[in-house]
């Protein structure tokens, strides 16, 4: 065991709970901040039949985005028939590449082939009523946002009341469908409008991917590394039965693969204790990739993924919001 464990392990206690996230508003009017009119219910209005709402959001709103989208909220502040919480019996957030800057009135029309990515699917989230300020549905599969308009997807339902309704600020057009029960179509709208934020990471943030349905694959990717990173590690933990990015060692809960990892040496090449910017096509400066069937034996199992980098003098520089990936 190296001199540098549980110094070390005390800096990934440490930093797993005061990583910053910014944000992103869309439409940006925060100069009052103008949160409540003019006045409606989407994206969060929903009843216990459910509704659905697709937003085109635009690139131009999002050109401060270098990294990954982890989060997507809205300002929460009115309810009804809802006592002191509201549940959420469904919550399912999509992301994808919009095909227009204007919708049509079919949902799967709106977004590219092949780009969408359901970022959480939640049941029973209970959210306090009214809690008169935002609400950040955190997501459980990362989204790398590039370049383009964004259409952002939302299915949200509630159990026991009549309806929940959220503030909302400007007018954002938008494909409604306000009893949802799985149809193909929604009305637009522009009666009133919604508003989002989005929390995003700018730097060091892990991408851990696999196709899944026991293919056998991974990739692990980090978008923006710090070019201030000198070493990092990539820690694993098999113990994935815990909501993803609660436990206390950069939002892992370790087992006994994790503590080995810590115990690795800096490795030119190792995909878990390496060097970083060496400008040798090695992870974590490039992708690191394993192809289909080449992990088979792991299929079944859920896995997840801590990334975190270091400066000179082992300096804490950054770290990832928790990854999972289900083999």
């Amino acid at each position: 065991m190296t001199l540098r464990f549980f110094p070390l392990v005390a800096v990934l206690v440490a930093t797993a709970v005061v990583a910053q996230t910014p944000f992103i508003y869309h439409p940006d009017d925060n100069t009052a901040p103008n949160y409540s009119a003019p006045a409606g219910w989407y994206p969060w209005f929903t009843n216990v039949t459910g509704s659905r709402v697709q937003t085109i959001v635009p690139a131009s709103a999002l050109s401060n985005v270098t990294g990954g989208l982890t989060s997507l909220g809205a300002f929460l502040g009115i309810a009804s028939s809802s006592g002191t919480s509201v549940t959420f019996s469904q919550v399912s957030i999509t992301l994808a590449t919009a095909t227009a800057p204007t919708m049509t009135t079919t949902f799967a029309n709106n977004f590219v082939p092949g780009t969408a990515v359901q970022v959480l699917n939640a049941t029973n989230v209970v959210i306090a009523s009214p809690v008169n300020g935002w609400y950040d549905f955190q997501f459980t599969v990362p989204y790398a946002y590039s370049a383009g308009d964004l259409l952002v997807d939302v299915v949200c339902q509630i159990s026991g009341v009549s309806y929940f309704s959220s503030s909302v600020s400007t007018l954002v057009p938008r494909l409604v469908a306000a009893t949802y029960t799985g149809q193909a179509t929604g009305a637009y709208s522009t009666g009133s409008g919604n508003k989002y934020r989005f929390g995003y990471d700018p730097s060091n943030r892990l991408f851990a991917t696999s196709l899944g349905s026991g293919s056998g694959d991974l990739t692990l990717s980090v978008q923006n590394l710090s070019p201030l990173a000198t070493e990092g590690f990539l820690l694993i933990s098999t113990d994935a039965t815990h909501p993803l990015g609660t436990g206390p060692l950069l939002g892992l809960y370790p087992d006994a693969l994790t503590w080995q990892i810590l115990t690795e040496p800096l490795t030119l090449g190792s995909p878990f204790h390496f060097p970083c910017n060496v400008g040798l096509g090695l992870f974590p400066d490039a992708p690191l990739v394993a192809p289909p069937g080449s992990l088979s034996f792991l299929a079944g199992q859920s896995w997840d993924f801590g990334f975190v980098v270091f400066g000179p003098g082992f300096t804490y520089i950054g770290r990832s919001p928790a990854n999972r990936v289900v083999w």
